[in-house]
């Protein structure tokens, strides 16, 4: 089953320009790491400040590729 927690319009695709643009304008409140992540159907991008040294850089990935996230806190 296809479950979506977002959807575009139909014929339209994420724009990975925009994203990339938005998280730079957030720059100042999170200089230390950033990571972006695309494809046909999503694009996302995360900021982030280095107040706690986390070892995997995000948007994280499951292991087989099939699930994509960014995480706002510790797991």
């Amino acid at each position: 089953r296809n479950s979506r927690l977002l959807a575009l319009a139909d014929g339209t695709r994420p724009d990975a320009d925009w994203v990339r643009r938005a998280a730079m304008r957030q720059a100042h409140r999170g200089p230390d790491d950033d990571g972006y992540f695309t494809d046909p159907d999503l694009a996302l991008g995360f900021r982030r400040l280095g107040i706690i040294e986390l070892a995997e850089r995000q948007p994280v990935q499951s292991a087989d590729g099939r699930f994509v996230a960014v995480i706002d806190g510790e797991i």
